[in-house]
């Protein structure tokens, strides 16, 4: 399988869906990379990121002066890389209209399964098929909560 385009030369995103995991530890210094995420940031109309995603984004200075989460291992470290961030530290994902953090891999398929980009309306609070009562998951629940999310 062969990649379409490059990063210097992809189509401009509408939703820019970052990954977390071991792989965005480097991206935290990538000052090329941290670039990339700030153009995406002033084209795409949404950012959402899974897991340590959100470290990515802080570290390219993305959720400056915005609400955030991230996976509950590494909590400390998007309040260090940034500390005008508001941690939500007991939220399993956070909606901030066109930007999204989930807690982990688990918060993301939840924040996943009942966003639609064809919701009625402008993005933004209320494009959810389902109550906005989902949002009130907590990190700290056992019953939502595992090392793995």
């Amino acid at each position: 399988m062969q990649a379409h385009y490059s990063f210097a030369d992809a189509l401009p995103l509408e939703v820019l869906l970052y990954p977390g995991g071991q792989g965005t530890r480097p991206q935290l210094s990538d000052e090329r990379h941290l670039s990339w995420v700030r153009r995406q940031r002033a084209a795409a109309s949404l950012l959402t990121s899974v897991c340590t995603g959100s470290l990515v984004y802080a570290a390219a200075g993305v959720l400056s002066g915005r609400p955030a989460t991230t996976h509950w291992e590494w909590l400390d470290l998007l309040a260090e890389l940034d500390p005008s961030i508001d941690v939500r530290r007991d939220e399993r994902f956070v909606d901030d209209a066109d930007l999204v953090t989930s807690a982990g891999v688990s918060a993301g398929s939840t924040w996943r399964c009942i966003w639609s980009p064809a919701s009625p309306g402008p993005i933004g609070p209320g494009r959810y098929g389902a109550p906005s009562s989902t949002t009130q998951l907590r990190q700290s629940d056992p019953a939502t909560m595992t090392k793995n999310s």
